[in-house]
């Protein structure tokens, strides 16, 4: 039996100032959106979640609103995983 993964679509809340790379930084209290990955695995003979990944997307306005340079880049994508466990970034799923 091999990995299954589900992806959702979700936003993520910046619950304070993140900076993603030098000068790309969400502000707080704004919402960015993004998607949750879950990963279920054969252990043994029972299947196990795995820890999901949270990965942000940014695209037009928003990514020019973030970032203060940004020439001919249309969207960037993160995987903000550790951010949502550190509780820097909640997810809000549908």
């Amino acid at each position: 039996m091999t990995p299954q993964t589900q992806t959702k679509p979700i936003q993520l809340k910046a619950n304070e100032a993140v900076e993603l790379e030098p000068g790309l930084i969400l502000k707080p209290g704004s919402t960015y959106a993004g998607t949750v990955t879950y990963v279920v695995a054969p252990v043994g003979e029972q299947l196990t979640w795995i820890k999901p990944e949270y990965r942000i997307q940014l695209a037009g306005e928003q990514l020019a609103e973030v970032r203060q340079k940004a020439p001919g880049v249309e969207s960037v994508e993160f995987n903000v995983t550790p951010l949502v466990s550190n509780n820097r970034l909640t997810p809000i799923e549908d």
